[in-house]
């Protein structure tokens, strides 16, 4: 199996001309320090497995396997950290770094860059070898080696990448080199002799050994970019069955798919070496999350308010077995019947003759040109694997000059579509627009097509916003959020970068060339604001004044109250409840009872009818501290309002019902002491302190079989009648 991790040595100059940078800009060491970290970013939140090397040029140290103190060869340069997978500490560690007073042959750097690729990397596998050289070439170096270095790069294929300030060759020249070098260029001090000089020698090394070199301008935004690396897809062989004696073995290739984040082990770890273990508990709704075991577990669905148990063996039972693995053709239609809104699935797949198989290729081919002449699509049965659940999607002929194929693309059943139907436009002749309307908005449509919306390096114009060129601003906050969240675990997440803010906005070609439509369509819609008028309904409940609120009266008397609580007493009720709901029917209760003008039985009748609700609930035992929490506070107000009589009633008429069929709830209520109103709590109870007491004494009922059935039977008509 082939290696697929690349061996990487990064070579970073920290003598004291890196401290060199534009003026009130970063210096050259600390854009290198950016480079670097993207690179190490990247790796780690891939969970690459590529190994890093770092060797220092310039340290006060030596610490390599080539320095020889006597001759002073290879002095000042250190290996900072062998090969090994990138992390959170080898970018600690880089984001540390300072510039030194001491200078190191930058050439030597290379050399040992070269010694530790090729002694480190033996008895492994690996895809690829690169050197990356960051420096600004200020100090002196030994041409001496310049022909060993190259040959050995030939002969080993390691690739060299060099990045600096500016791009290499260009000299001091604002004319020969790009926009943003010739800002820096313009910022910066003139190159000196020796930096000339070096250049020069690394051009030559590049030249011939195809290496290639940036400037940190060119470098900083490609590597800011978290974008995933493109993939080759492993091929889908399987056969084509377009009529029961046509079969074309045929070979799929994922053309393009959904992007999806996928869980992280190790990236995000301080401390990678230690294990991760992972443990599941189960528990219940209630007020104490009751732990149950997963065997005792069972997954069920909810319809309407009755709850279906879906064991592992119905699951069993209602799996596809087995079918045929491939394509085959259903039957033909027209492209232009196969809506664009249809489309499903997290794939788009291109179909081509398989492969060393020259009469497969030819029939394909035949069958490809056959659908694009006639203007046809084939409905085909997909299936991955023998036992993967078929899918339904159609192939679409394709041809280019240098390749010809089919695209698959799913399609839903009959059961997927979902027909959604809304009132038409026209119902209300306000709302039907003009022909100038209709006419404006297709010129606004025209002028925002991101089709033409660019402009080339030819003048002519061109599509904005490419796919392939166009990185997903998602990505790259969440990266930065995860990176900023490692080292400052205690401080807010940062601001969005200026470059993502500009990504969300539309292009400035699409801005302009709509802006002149825009002011014509301010002119044809203009906009109203339209002042809410006051619920009836919650006005009825709040403010009732006899037998129906606001029945008969005044159309000027009702403006004028609703303009003198305009702002005040009205804006408040507005954001209130008119009853009690299931949600927070506790909450419900205590507001509508502070609220003025309104009937204190009418709202105890419905925070009763929701208990009951929720004890005949079939996820009633999840609901107990609901169930009680609504209890408490209708005592508590009916004690402050000294109406006694309905809580009075209707405990009791619970107590009924739930010691037969619920006991555990009623064993609750007996232990959070939610007994009658007694006489002493509120005048307006007939209940003594002994009927009190006496109310929450469980004792078993020694009653007959058929008496005890009796009393149930009583006790649902009794909860049929409250409800």
């Amino acid at each position: 199996m082939a290696a697929n991790k690349e061996a990487v040595v990064i070579l970073l100059d920290v003598g004291p001309g890196m401290n060199d940078g534009e003026e009130d800009g970063p210096t050259s060491l600390q854009q290198a320090k950016a480079c670097i970290g993207m690179v190490l970013q990247r790796r780690i939140f891939s969970e690459s497995k590529d190994e890093f090397a770092l060797v220092l040029l310039g340290t006060e140290e030596t610490a390599n396997n080539l320095a020889d103190t006597e001759s002073g060869e290879y002095c000042h340069i250190t290996v900072a950290q062998n090969l090994k997978q990138a992390d959170w500490k080898l970018l600690q560690f880089v984001q540390d770094i300072e510039v030194s007073m001491v200078s190191a042959d930058f050439v030597d750097g290379i050399i040992i860059g070269m010694d530790v690729l090729m002694h480190q990397t033996q008895g492994q596998k690996f895809a690829g070898q690169r050197l990356l050289l960051f420096s600004n070439f200020s100090s002196e170096y030994s041409p001496d080696q310049v022909d060993v270095i190259i040959n050995g790069i030939k002969k080993t294929g390691m690739e060299v990448n060099v990045i600096g300030p500016t791009s290499l060759g260009h000299g001091n020249k604002e004319d020969e080199v790009g926009h943003e070098d010739r800002n820096h260029l313009r910022n910066q001090k003139p190159k000196t002799a020796q930096q000339l000089s070096g250049e020069a020698l690394l051009q030559r090394i590049l030249d011939e050994t195809n290496g290639e070199a940036y400037s940190f301008s060119e470098a900083l935004p490609a590597l800011t970019n978290y974008q995933k690396k493109n993939v080759q897809s492993a091929g889908w062989n399987s056969p084509l069955e377009i009529a029961r004696n046509l079969r074309i073995p045929i070979t799929g290739y994922i053309k393009a798919s959904e992007f999806k984040l996928k869980p992280w082990k190790t990236a995000c770890a301080q401390r990678p070496e230690v294990k991760v273990l992972r443990e599941t508990t189960y528990h219940m709704n209630d007020e104490v999350q009751t732990e149950v075991l997963k065997q005792d577990t069972v997954l069920a669905y909810r319809y309407g308010t009755t709850l279906v148990p879906f064991s592992e063996e119905d699951k069993v039972n209602m799996e596809y077995k087995t079918g045929d693995k491939g394509l085959k053709v259903l039957g033909f239609t027209k492209q232009d019947y196969v809506r664009q809104h249809w489309f499903l699935g997290d794939k788009t797949m291109y179909i081509v003759g398989k492969k060393d198989h020259e009469s497969a290729q030819v029939v394909l081919s035949a069958f490809i040109r056959a659908l694009y002449e006639t203007n046809m699509v084939a409905v085909v049965r997909y299936a991955y694997s023998a036992r993967s659940s078929p899918r339904i999607g159609f192939l679409s002929p394709r041809i280019k000059p240098s390749y010809e194929c089919l695209v698959f693309i799913q399609l839903p059943f009959m059961e997927d579509l979902r027909r959604f139907i809304f009132a038409p436009f026209d119902l209300n002749k306000k709302h039907v627009p003009t022909v100038d309307q209709l006419k404006t908005v297709d010129e606004l449509i025209d002028s925002m097509d991101l089709t033409t919306a660019s402009v080339g390096e030819d003048g002519a114009r061109e599509e904005a916003l490419k796919a392939q060129e166009v990185v997903n601003p998602y990505i790259q906050r969440l990266y930065q959020c995860m990176q900023h969240r490692v080292f400052h675990p205690e401080e807010p997440i940062p601001e969005i970068p200026e470059r993502l803010k500009a990504a969300l906005e539309p292009p400035e070609e699409i801005i302009n060339l709509a802006a002149p439509v825009l002011e014509k369509i301010r002119g044809l819609f203009p906009l109203e604001k339209l002042i809410t008028k006051k619920s009836v309904e919650t006005g009825a409940d709040i403010f009732q004044n006899g037998d129906k609120a606001g029945g008969d009266e005044p159309e000027k008397k009702k403006t004028k109250v609703d303009e003198e609580l305009e702002g005040g007493l009205a804006q408040q009720m507005e954001d209130l409840v008119s009853k009690v709901g299931s949600i927070t029917p506790a909450e419900d209760f205590k507001n509508l009872v502070a609220l003025p003008h309104t009937q204190f039985s009418n709202i105890c009748k419905q925070l009763g009818s929701v208990i009951l609700q929720l004890v005949t609930d079939p996820l009633a035992n999840t609901l107990y501290h609901k169930t009680l929490s609504c209890l408490k506070v209708y005592r508590e107000e009916s004690v402050k309002k000294n109406y006694a009589e309905l809580f009075n009633t209707f405990l009791q008429n619970l107590k009924s019902s739930l010691r037969a069929k619920d006991k555990e709830l009623w064993d609750r209520i007996v232990t959070e002491k939610l007994s009658l109103i007694s006489q002493e709590e509120c005048s307006s109870s007939k209940v003594s302190i002994d009927e009190q007491i006496n109310f929450l004494t469980t004792k078993e009922d020694s009653l007959s079989q058929e008496e005890k059935k009796e009393e149930i039977d009583e006790d649902e008509e009794d909860l049929l009648a409250m409800m």
